[in-house]
Parts: structure tokens; C-alpha cells; sequence
């Protein structure tokens, strides 16, 4: 449960919002983002307080945060797409593409909120999403009238979808090619044959894992040190990859990869059965290439 503590910015012009929270909260854990705010476990909910400042206009934001009562607003302009909402985010979490933790680099909640007001609807986000190609751009009310250039930065995701608030903003920026196919081939899927399980998020299996995949399955527990999810999921996931790297640049074939974090975080490769040949060809410079001396 998000809740945003706002501060009159004349009043708290220059001051740091965080501490003043902080200061009178003086509960829960203090977690840092691009503000700190603080969390609390509370009857089995987490309820997050995030200090912001209540502007007007979203060009008077301090912070990225600031702009969030601005995207309520957007979303709750068209109301009769709630439910749509629902059935969108249930879909994208059941499928594993939820979340724009850097460690997940999925959809986040409110891209799926504009994705299904932009479509009109669950159902219509899928037809739309089944034919997405590399590289996909939405501008839902054509703030950029037909042209859309942001930062560099921005239009590296294969999607790019404009905020409806702020034009100079992709909401879909941390979205990973792996990510976005994912939720393509889930919605191809679904159309294909539309089934209740689609809503629903299995739990991980080694088994599955084994039967899906025929081959020798590497997998290595990992108990991550203690810290912020956020933190501690980028360091599972820098890890990860580089096993990955090391495996491949060492001639091994690895036919499917991935990792879980649960209770403690799982890495598993696999692998083909056949070993490695005894021997193996590497190529150095030409004898006409200057660089191939030592000096």
C-alpha cells in the first residue's frame, strides 16, 4: 500500500522532505530511493510512506515521485477500465513480466494501466501486443504529434511508450527485450486458446524445469545478504550473468538459463549432455597485422 505524504513546497522549500518524515514517523524501515521513505509492516500489508511535494503542474516536480498524484489522476479519468487493469496486471504478474525493479526490468504497474486505456481494454492489449514488432511506440495522446524523440537514454526499450502526463518520459524505459517478448508470446498463447491459468502464477519447480528441458541441470543456491530488495535483486541478477558469460565464453552450450528468488535465490543452467571436445582451435591475430607482436 502506497501512501504519499505530501509538503506545501513554500514551506519546505530547500528543506530535505525525507528527514521531516522520518523525524515524525519514527517507525519502520527507513529505504532509500531517489527520496527515502519509509516502510511498514502492518496486519500483513506493506505500507510504504513517500514523502512528496504537492505541486500543481508536473514542471514544478523536485523528484520523479512528485509526479505520481499526477498519473492517479490520468488513470482515474477513465474509470471503466479498472477491471481491464486488474485482468492486465494479474496477466503480466502470472507471466512473469511484472515489476520495474531493476532486477526484473518488466512492465510496471502504471505502464499497464495506460497500455489498457490506450488499447481500450484487456483483450485489446493482447490482439495489439500478439503483433508488436522489435521496436514499438505509443503515444496515447499524441503529445508528440506523430514524432516521437526523446533522450537517448529513453528509446533503447523496444518500448517506448509516452507518459500521458510528461512528454519527455518512456514509462516503459527498464523494459527488457526478454520482458517484452515474454508478455508477446504470453498473449499469442492466450488468444490462441484462453484458459483461467493464465491469471494464475505457478510456483517454481526444478521438476518442471527438468521435464520442460532435456539435458543436465546446473542449478546453485544462493543465500543473498541482507538490504534493500532492489539492491539485493541487482546483485543476484549481476551474478547470474556472469556465470552466464563465463559458461558461454568457455565453449559451453547453454540451452536455457534463468534464476528464482524466493527465500533464497536459485541459479540454474542446463546444459546438453555431450562433454566438451578435448581439444579446441583459437584463433590469433593474422601474421600481416602489426598488432600481434608483444612488446
Amino acid at each position: 500500500i502506497d501512501i504519499y505524504v505530501k509538503f506545501n513546497p513554500k514551506r519546505y522549500a530547500g528543506l530535505n522532505i525525507s528527514k521531516v518524515l522520518i523525524h515524525n514517523v519514527k517507525e519502520g524501515q527507513v529505504l532509500h530511493g531517489s527520496r527515502d521513505y519509509i516502510q511498514i509492516e502492518r496486519e500483513g500489508y506493506t505500507v510504504e510512506l513517500i514523502p512528496i511535494m504537492d505541486i500543481k503542474k508536473v514542471e514544478d516536480a523536485h523528484n520523479i515521485t512528485d509526479i505520481s498524484p499526477f498519473h492517479k489522476k490520468f488513470v482515474l479519468k477513465h474509470k471503466r477500465y479498472q477491471n481491464e487493469i486488474r485482468l492486465s496486471k494479474a496477466f503480466a504478474k502470472a507471466n512473469h513480466c511484472y515489476g520495474a525493479e531493476s532486477y526484473i526490468k518488466g512492465f510496471s504497474g502504471y505502464s499497464l494501466e495506460v497500455l489498457t486505456i490506450h488499447y481500450k481494454g484487456f483483450n485489446k492489449l493482447l490482439k495489439a501486443a500478439s503483433k508488436w514488432k522489435s521496436k514499438t511506440i505509443i503515444d496515447t495522446l499524441n503529445l508528440h504529434q506523430g514524432n516521437v524523440v526523446l533522450n537517448k537514454s529513453k528509446m533503447h526499450s523496444p518500448l517506448i511508450l509516452v507518459d500521458p502526463v510528461q512528454d519527455t518520459r518512456n514509462v516503459t524505459a527498464v523494459i527488457s527485450l526478454e520482458k517484452y517478448l515474454l508478455f508477446k508470446n504470453a498473449a499469442k498463447r492466450f488468444l490462441r486458446k484462453p484458459n483461467a491459468k493464465y491469471f494464475v502464477k505457478q510456483d517454481f519447480s526444478l521438476e518442471k524445469l527438468q521435464k520442460k528441458n532435456k539435458g543436465k541441470l546446473i542449478c546453485i543456491e544462493v543465500q543473498p545478504l541482507g538490504g534493500k530488495r532492489d539492491v539485493v535483486g541487482a546483485k543476484l541478477l549481476k551474478s547470474f550473468e556472469y556465470l552466464l558469460k563465463e559458461l558461454e565464453s568457455n565453449n559451453f552450450v547453454v540451452k536455457d538459463s534463468g534464476w528464482h528468488w524466493g527465500d533464497n535465490a536459485l541459479l540454474w543452467f542446463m546444459l546438453p549432455h555431450s562433454r566438451l571436445p578435448a581439444k579446441v582451435k583459437h584463433y590469433g591475430p593474422p601474421r600481416s597485422s602489426k598488432d600481434r607482436l608483444i612488446h
